[in-house]
């Protein structure tokens, strides 16, 4: 029998977690998620909306294209060559998500300051 969604997500979070030393618990609290609720998403005994998904790829280091990469088997991306001297730099798509999702926390964080001043 094949692997559902949720239990292939899970054993890729799961290796994840592992591999970068995140404890289940520390992750809940950052994220928001219930006590307990890590080790139903690593079992496949859960999902999440793609709105905490991204939180929680953010939180365990990752982008979502490089966890679903490695979900699917996709070999990973090769770097994208330096700009020649003088010219502007590109960037690629996965250095704007991140860009992206750090601009996002930034702006939360802000946010949950200045409510807290006000």
């Amino acid at each position: 029998m094949q692997p559902t969604i949720e239990e292939r997500i899970g054993l890729e979070l799961g290796r994840r977690l592992a591999a970068r030393g995140v404890a289940a618990a520390a992750l809940e609290r950052s994220v928001g998620l219930p006590a307990g609720a890590v080790e139903q998403l690593v079992l496949g005994r859960e999902s999440l909306d793609l709105g905490r998904l991204e939180r929680v790829l953010s939180a365990v280091g990752t982008t979502p294209s490089e966890f679903f990469a490695a979900l699917y088997g996709a070999p990973p991306a090769a770097p994208a060559p330096a700009p020649a001297a003088g010219t502007a730099a590109v960037l690629g798509r996965e250095e704007v998500e991140h860009l992206v999702r750090d601009v996002r926390t930034a702006l939360r964080t802000l946010l949950a300051e200045l409510a807290e001043e006000g």
